[in-house]
């Protein structure tokens, strides 16, 4: 079974939107107080569960909404690009709402075996986002893998997978590859064509700089040259 600390990827980086969520907090101190009077836990703890259930369902639900929307953006005629229209409009900052839309994109693909599917659907969805990025990195996942990963205990475990098992492997002839050269320049290949999309300041020994190179390149997938 997964372990359900970390629930919904909403990281730092995403702004704090308001929201009133008073009446639920009243409501926790209700249900808290009538544990206590009746001496049972199980009403304190039932909440607690049910809290829970509510959070990763919604972040599987926030997944497929900014997928569909995304894969409908057109019809709408909203004259900006989705990306900045859902950062402006929910406070999810840009990657968070990348990572999201390729899980769903990850089902909606129907990537993940059918027997397999209603293990790995129940999954944190910060488990599920690497697995999604390898698969839009082109990397095959064999039924070995999607087992591992539907019985993996914890965010770790699925990572390691990922990492060791998974992208050790080549990718898919025809996918998109990102590879970064001695000099910090980045290339992308696909179907032997190799095209320059930016570059990266690896000779500054700033520590934050490199930090900054780090997440970018694991982030993204990027091969070392």
């Amino acid at each position: 079974m997964a372990d359900h600390d970390d629930i919904m990827l909403i990281g730092s980086l995403d702004q704090p939107i308001v929201t009133e969520n008073g009446w639920v907090l009243s409501r926790i101190d209700e249900i808290i107080q009538e544990s206590v009077q009746k001496h049972d836990a199980l009403i304190a703890l039932n909440v607690c569960k049910q809290l829970v259930e509510i959070s990763k369902t919604s972040g599987l639900a926030l997944a497929k909404a900014l997928y569909l929307i995304k894969i409908n953006w057109e019809e709408y005629d909203v004259g900006d690009d989705f990306t900045n229209t859902v950062l402006d409009y929910t406070g999810l900052h840009s990657h968070t709402i990348d990572r999201y839309v390729s899980v769903w994109a990850m089902f909606a693909n129907h990537n993940v075996p059918k027997d397999l599917l209603d293990e790995v659907i129940q999954r944190n969805i910060k488990d599920l986002i690497p697995v999604a990025k390898a698969i839009e990195q082109g990397y095959e996942i064999d039924r070995d893998n999607w087992e591992a990963i539907a019985e993996a205990t914890d965010f770790a475990e699925v990572a390691k997978i990922v990492r060791e098992d998974i992208k050790q492997k080549e990718p898919r002839k025809g996918s998109l590859q990102l590879y970064m050269d001695r000099n910090g320049s980045l290339w992308a290949f696909q179907n032997d064509t190799r095209k320059f999309v930016g570059s990266l300041e690896v000779g500054d020994d700033d520590d934050v700089v490199q930090k900054a190179i780090n997440r970018i390149l694991n982030g993204a997938g990027v091969i070392k040259q």
